[in-house]
């Protein structure tokens, strides 16, 4: 049976899927930004002519891998949440429950009945 913990705990884990992908992408972007900042200016001991363009190509970088790191972390909550919600969400147990077991003792053998209601 779906309750409504184990409806939002799927919603969630769709929304940590959303932020890991968005996690990879900026991560990638941000690697990428920095090879490129890397090729206009690789040689540290030579003065570089693309160094403004360089910066800010480090700059974009940056501010791309922050948006990864946050979308990781993001991520990384609502998969949490979505595991407490789906173990913390299942159904309850009906209201009546009648059990009957089997009970072996030394030189005994019988039946014993419990249950609530």
């Amino acid at each position: 049976m779906w309750t409504t913990k184990r409806k939002i705990s799927i919603g969630m884990a769709g929304g940590s899927a959303a932020g890991l992908v968005a996690g990879i992408v900026l991560g990638t972007q941000a690697k990428s930004k920095q090879v490129e900042a890397h090729q206009h200016c690789s040689s540290m001991p030579m003065a570089c002519p693309d160094a403004a363009l360089a910066n800010k190509l480090i700059e974009e970088g940056q501010s791309r891998a922050l948006g990864a790191n946050i979308a990781f972390g993001v991520a990384a909550g609502l998969a949490i949440g979505a595991g407490v919600l789906w173990f913390t969400g299942a159904s309850e147990m009906p209201a009546h429950h009648v059990a009957v077991a089997p009970t072996l003792a030394p030189g005994e053998a019988g039946i014993v009945a419990f249950g609530w209601f």
